[in-house]
């Protein structure tokens, strides 16, 4: 998570032995006498050890908690040579006559307002910004409460400060918005974050005016601008706040924001059944450490694998996961703190993802298509790797050239016969066979030793939807409904007249290996082959399509769980495509499928003159499958203008001679063709 779990292990060690909220790692003693000591100034985060007045214990808290007052101490005293002041340690005051030795310290970011020493009658040298440092706007401090009697006081800012000068032990106040006063301690950096109308101040601080606005650098936003991503620059907007904060004043502006201030993950627990409530929040760990800065308690979420969110108190650090509610805190006093584990900048300083997201964004969702998705990071404003996946490309533009190239071979047939060509039906069983291929490439591609599951259940499939597009076709030519009567009449009229028998039988034998959908080819009428005249029923073949469509459905769920499974380090594999091809030709066969039977249910006078009008083509060119085919309608529109008895005796002999003559080659030719099969 942009963290590694070493760093976050190293400092939960650093902050559990820190016991009292000093960190280890104090510099040597040296030693030191007093002539070397300043005669004018203060010296700051150095502490004196030596000799200490007879009589005189160290000053108490109750009675010095600031390094000015231990100073004014060792003033008022003629026996008093030198002075060391450390707020951390009890008492923090020790008056001294002699010194024989000094130590720095190591907390100066921490503390640098309350580690001192000095000798008698020297002062603080410092800046005035050091002294009386400006008071912090827009700044809330956690914890180190030290009163809550004047919340409800309805004091101004400048008596909450003059509040804090007399209280024992107030180094800091916060006034917040409508007249809120509270007294501090202590100001770590790490326990400051940003709360909108609270103002921070030391007890002798001074106003210094609201700060500037802070907002990101010209050369962040161009660099940003390039990778064109809007989500980028709403990350770099998101970690500047929208508020006035000095920077100078706090290093953690980024955060502002990202925590919630008085809010905690829904999470109820009954230890006598060990269950949690529903709706809690799954609580990874808890660090009881005091006074854990929410940055700290971040850093260890983000060390903690899972972790989502993190909540923090004024001893305890809380990882969470799979945070569904987030309820107040009941102690308005707590200083609870919450937020996630990364804030906007932490997810900057990470650097961009180069996953499918991205250049979804950055070149729209076709671009998946055909580039190949690395899924490393890069510093936000560089650029992704550009590569183009050439297996999907290749298979991209097979399937526009099967589909352009039939769409053409189609038109031009249907312009040149006279309209008689079914467009649609040669499309559908383009598809259909393009959809077989999908299915046999996906097979063949998600041959993996790591996932030879995956493999064995999709080849199994293959060989079971073959078996069931075989008995599917042995069931439709038997069938004695009217598509088998189509079927049965159309190989008759190919077996008369020897007219591509073998080739059609052999054709439609291997097409039930294919797909169903190839069949419509048959009843495409291309280029006026009687080969492609077969008449097609739209319910029965519609029914069939939708059991291609529910075979069809195993396939795809294992294509997709492929790719989920496969979608690691590697990206977003090249039978990804294999898969949404395959899912939009079930679509459009069922759609083009739906529409036409639509069409001719809705308007049967249209289907009717289109499937009249192939027939009169078809009886032009041989009158036979006219006669095959329509044995009824021969009889009504046989050419006759006979007007006695004898005429129309010996044309109902001749049809009804015809008529039997091609049942007994309809029943031969059944019984060779399944013999074949």
């Amino acid at each position: 998570m942009g963290r590694s779990t070493g760093a976050a292990v190293l400092l939960l060690c650093c902050l559990i032995g820190r016991s009292d909220g000093q960190e280890p790692g104090e510099s040597p003693p040296f030693n030191i006498t007093m002539d070397e000591l300043d005669t004018e100034c203060w010296t700051w985060q150095r502490l004196l050890d030596g000799t200490f007045l007879e009589g005189a214990d160290p000053l108490p808290l109750e009675e010095v908690w600031l390094v000015d007052q231990c100073a004014e101490k060792c003033d008022a005293r003629d026996d008093c040579k030198a002075w060391s002041f450390d707020w951390l340690h009890r008492p923090p005051c020790s008056l001294m006559s002699g010194v024989s030795s000094g130590q720095w310290s190591s907390m100066r970011e921490h503390n640098e307002q309350f580690i001192a020493s000095g000798k008698r009658d020297t002062k603080d040298c410092r800046p005035i910004d050091a002294r009386r440092p400006c008071f912090e706007h827009n700044i809330r401090l956690l914890w180190s409460g030290i009163s809550y009697e004047y919340t409800d006081a309805n004091l101004t800012m400048e008596e909450c400060q003059a509040k804090c000068y007399v209280t024992r032990e107030c180094r800091y106040f916060q006034y917040t918005k409508p007249n809120i006063c509270y007294l501090k301690n202590r100001a770590r950096w790490g326990n400051k974050v940003c709360s909108e109308g609270s103002t921070v101040g030391f007890f002798n601080g001074r106003e210094c005016g609201q700060p500037s606005l802070l907002t990101p650098s010209d050369t962040d936003v161009s660099r940003l601008k390039a990778q064109g991503l809007l989500s980028s620059l709403q990350l770099l907007y998101e970690s500047y706040p929208t508020f006035n904060v000095s920077q100078e004043s706090y290093d953690m502006v980024n955060q502002c924001g990202c925590y919630w201030e008085g809010t905690v993950p829904f999470y109820e627990h009954d230890e006598d059944t060990n269950t949690t409530a529903e709706g809690s929040a799954v609580l990874l760990r808890e660090h009881r450490v005091r006074l854990t800065a929410p940055r700290e308690c971040q850093l260890l979420c983000q060390g903690e694998e899972g972790c989502e969110h993190f909540s923090t108190g004024s001893k305890i650090c809380q990882l969470w996961k799979d945070v569904k509610e987030w309820v107040p805190k009941d102690d308005p006093h707590s200083d609870w703190g919450a937020g996630p584990a990364l804030c906007p900048r932490d997810r900057l300083d990470e650097g961009l993802l180069c996953d499918s997201s991205f250049y979804r964004q950055r070149y729209t969702a076709l671009s998946l298509f055909v580039l190949k998705v690395k899924d490393v990071r890069v510093p936000m404003g560089d650029s992704c790797p550009m590569e183009i996946n050439w297996p999907s490309l290749g298979w991209i533009v097979a399937a526009a050239v099967i589909f352009l190239g039939c769409f053409i071979m189609a038109s031009v047939s249907r312009a040149y016969y006279e309209k008689t060509t079914n467009v649609v039906s040669v499309m559908v069983a383009a598809i259909a066979m393009f959809d077989f291929l999908t299915d046999m490439a996906f097979v063949a591609r998600s041959y993996d030793e790591k996932m030879l599951w995956v493999f064995w259940c999709g080849l199994l499939h293959l060989i079971i939807m073959m078996m069931f597009n075989t008995a599917a076709l042995i069931t439709m030519t038997r069938s004695a409904g009217k598509q088998g009567d189509y079927y049965r009449r159309w190989m008759a009229s190919l077996e008369e007249h020897n007219r591509h028998y073998r080739t059609a039988t052999a054709i439609i034998f291997f097409s039930s290996f294919l797909h169903l959908g190839t069949l419509h080819l048959f009843g495409s009428r291309l280029f006026g082959r009687t080969a492609f005249s077969l008449q097609v029923h739209q319910k029965s073949f519609l029914f069939f399509e939708l059991l291609t469509l529910a075979e069809d459905l195993p396939q795809v769920t294992l294509q997709v769980s492929y790719v989920l499974l496969n979608s690691g380090s590697q990206g977003i594999p090249s039978v990804t495509l294999v898969s949404l091809l395959t899912s939009v030709f079930q679509i459009l066969k069922i759609v083009l499928f739906g529409l036409k039977y639509a069409l001719s249910t809705v308007f049967p006078s249209v289907a009717l003159k289109s499937h009249m009008t192939h027939m009169d083509v078809e009886s032009q060119r041989d009158p036979s499958i006219y006669m095959a085919s329509n044995p009824s309608r021969s009889v009504s529109s046989a050419p006759s203008k006979a007007s006695n008895g004898k005429e129309i005796d010996r044309d109902t002999d001749r049809q009804t001679e015809r008529h039997e003559r091609d049942q007994r080659l309809m029943g031969g030719w059944m019984d060779g063709w399944m013999g074949r099969l």
